[in-house]
């Protein structure tokens, strides 16, 4: 009688401590699911993006100064938050990040897309680079999107 008593009392605290770890694994394991399944959706997003600057185009008789760059969306994924991607603008002294502004006038850049409304496979954006100085020399402009895929050009004035 007494072994029965031992056992029943070690089954039910071996059910208690498998429901205990069951119960504090599930959770977790949900955590970690949803962690790979953002992370894979992050990656898979960053694969598909991709730009290529395939013109560089300058207009210094006027004030501001100008460079004019296309950017082609050669991946196969439509780029969206165009606003939020970063521009950097180097001379033969500075590297600078050149802010975002829809209405630009000075030290910073705005864009249209040509020929569409969303940036598609395929589809081109002119991005506008307002400067106070633009003087004869080398340059390079380099375009990241908000995922973070970049593309630059060197250039001559």
């Amino acid at each position: 009688m007494d072994k029965v008593l031992v056992t029943t009392l070690l089954t039910m605290a071996a059910v208690v401590a498998a429901v205990m770890v069951v119960n504090t694994m599930l959770p977790a394991l949900g955590r970690s699911t949803s962690a790979v399944l953002s992370s894979s959706s992050a990656a898979s997003e960053r694969l598909k993006t991709d730009t290529e600057i395939i013109h560089v185009a300058t207009d210094t008789s006027g004030s501001p100064k100008i460079v004019y760059t296309w950017v082609k969306n050669v991946g196969g994924a439509e780029i969206t938050a165009i606003d939020s991607s970063d521009l950097f603008f180097k001379t033969s002294t500075t590297f600078n990040r050149l802010s975002y502004n829809a209405s630009c006038s000075s030290d910073c850049w705005s864009y249209t897309i040509e020929g569409d409304t969303i940036w598609r496979p395929g589809a081109t954006i002119k991005v506008t680079i307002n400067l106070t100085t633009l003087g004869t020399g080398d340059y390079l402009v380099r375009f990241i999107t908000h995922n973070a895929v970049s593309a630059e050009k060197e250039f001559t004035v």
